[in-house]
């Protein structure tokens, strides 16, 4: 918790290497030999050449060894789980999809605290109506968080305060000693005796959220579904949508078997894995490389990815082909049922009328704080700043467009949950996209989602 030191490694590192290139200059000077510039083109050689595997994501066994299954199948088995539930109910039974947009600690916080605010007021059963969690960025993380959690059945334990108490460490410190100190050297050399800042990333994050999730979080990916080897339904899927680097596309790892046809121009990591697998935290991260401050995460040659949010921030596309697959699968289930009465009503022995009963709603969790202002048109675009502008927002076009296909396609179905400026007065955490955040930020989110500030729920 003490976030204190960042700045002053900050400025060690600074302070470090500008001594390192002083010392070069002055021999360079004595010598008649440029050292500064002969040493930055043999990095640049070597980084080029040399076939460098410091950055390589390290892969594990799955610990299941039967294969995983499609995506259909487990919407299939997962509501079959819920049959006494589901038929209990005289109304229709409620299935969420969960998006939750990136923004790093910020946004996973904002994801942890509305998710237990969602919980509290259930009696704690939000979350056994989530199907899945579609995170970008640090929202990965947050519902990565969760689903750990939730794992280790410590989730009416890991309350706000809980909650609180965790996002108050500094995860940022470490992985920027990583940066300044041992990813310099080892990364320029190919040297791969020691673990990355991606790799002491994931440790940290594994460490201090022991305590709530026993090991899962640092466990291989897929056991949290198939604990035994076989799936028990209890915790939400969580897709980790990630930016495939090679091609510009998005790409995205779950713990379930997914059809190209049905995630179009997206990259599979499972794919590439085929009978491997990483471990919990590396596949949650694999969403969250946010450039520099994480390398790009490299599973072969031909694959390195980097943070999902600079694709699309919001998840939202992939929360809709969730939802498209799965009513696939329910027309499918209905349409093959042949003891369907005249009526149009489904018997109520019947598989479909389970699926008949099911409503999908969709929650948008976006954890920036709601602007009403308009900017106002641009007078004028400095040209060596419009190509930069462009390419930045490139990727805010569309994550806007993704959710906003969301929001009119389910109008009626989507909820969307955010701090509003009404509710939080400066409302800024101190890294913005960092992975540290101050107490006022913190306590700032909590106190959007009390009364009267909970009726930021909206649709």
């Amino acid at each position: 918790q003490y976030r204190f030191m960042t700045l002053p490694v900050v400025l060690t590192g600074i302070v470090f290497y500008s001594f390192i290139f002083f010392l070069l200059m002055i021999w360079g000077k004595r010598k008649a030999i440029n050292f500064s510039a002969f040493l930055i083109v043999f990095a640049i050689v070597i980084a080029v050449v040399v076939d460098n595997k410091y950055h390589d994501v390290k892969t594990i066994d799955r610990l299941t060894k039967n294969p995983l299954p499609s995506l259909s199948d487990y919407i299939h088995h997962w509501i079959l789980t819920r049959k006494d539930e589901i038929l209990k109910r005289r109304d229709s039974y409620p299935v969420f999809i969960v998006n939750s947009y990136g923004g790093g600690i910020r946004a996973a916080a904002w994801t942890t605290f509305s998710v237990a605010f969602l919980d509290s007021i259930t009696s704690g059963k939000f979350q056994d109506h989530v199907l899945a969690y579609s995170g970008a960025s640090g929202g990965t993380i947050g519902s990565s968080i969760l689903c750990a959690v939730k794992r280790n059945n410590m989730m009416d334990s890991f309350r706000t305060r809980d909650a609180l108490n965790f996002y108050q460490n500094d995860f940022l410190t470490p992985v920027l000693i990583g940066l300044f100190g041992r990813d310099v050297w080892f990364s320029t050399l190919g040297i791969s005796w020691f673990d990355d800042r991606a790799r002491l990333q994931d440790k940290i994050w594994e460490r201090h959220i022991r305590s709530y999730a026993n090991d899962y979080y640092e466990s291989e990916f897929s056991s949290l579904w198939y604990p035994n080897g076989k799936a028990d339904y209890k915790i939400p899927l969580l897709f980790s949508n990630t930016y495939h680097v090679e091609k510009g596309l998005k790409a995205v790892l779950a713990p379930v078997s997914l059809d190209t046809a049905e995630f179009e121009s997206a990259v599979i990591v499972n794919n590439i894995l085929k009978e491997k697998s990483i471990q919990f935290s590396t596949g949650s991260f694999l969403s969250a490389r946010f450039p520099y401050i994480s390398p790009a995460a490299k599973l072969d040659n031909g694959h390195h990815f980097l943070d999902g949010g600079l694709k699309e921030n919001s998840s939202a596309e992939t929360a809709e082909e969730i939802f498209l697959l799965y009513q696939h699968l329910a027309d499918t289930v209905v349409g093959k049922d042949s003891l369907r009465v005249e009526a149009g009503r489904v018997p109520t022995d019947t598989v479909a009328y389970l699926y008949s009963k099911i409503r999908i709603y969709f929650v948008s969790l976006n954890n920036s704080v709601e602007v009403t202002d308009d900017p106002g048109p641009t007078r004028n675009l400095v040209e060596l700043a419009a190509p930069f502008e462009a390419l930045y927002n490139n990727w805010v076009g569309n994550t806007a467009k993704a959710d906003s296909i969301l929001r009119l396609r389910h109008h009626d179905q989507y909820f969307e949950l955010r701090p509003t400026a009404t509710c939080v007065d400066g409302f800024r955490p101190v890294l913005p996209l960092g992975w540290q955040i101050s107490n006022r930020a913190l306590t700032g989110m909590i106190q959007s989602l009390k009364t009267p500030c909970s009726n930021n729920l909206k649709n």
